[in-house]
């Protein structure tokens, strides 16, 4: 997985064979930066997009993404962590502060 942080054009990429090809997986994302991208290591299908609005969500690779910004305030999230033994989603933020959340 890899993620532009630019307007316009795709912001999501998906390579299943070690980045020999990519593919387009911003479904139906909004055109903004996509600024951090994580995968639940338990479910390979469950992944997060830090953007300039918050944190979006899919659960099947990409074809259609949600906002799961749940109680974070409009910001600009630069940077996700997924910690896999506790369940818990930590985002930075600009400006913001850092925010977390029990998946």
């Amino acid at each position: 997985w890899v993620s532009c942080s630019a307007f316009g054009g795709a912001h999501v990429f998906r390579s299943t064979n070690g980045g020999r090809t990519w593919t387009d997986r911003s479904g139906n994302l909004p055109d903004i930066p996509v600024n951090a991208i994580v995968v639940d290591p338990s479910a390979g299908q469950h992944v997060f997009a830090g953007t300039d609005h918050g944190v979006y969500r899919t659960t099947n690779a990409g074809t259609r993404w949600v906002d799961f910004s749940n109680g974070l305030p409009n910001a600009v999230v630069g940077d996700l962590i997924f910690h896999e033994r506790r369940r818990i989603l930590r985002a930075g933020t600009r400006n913001r502060g850092a925010w977390e959340v029990d998946i």
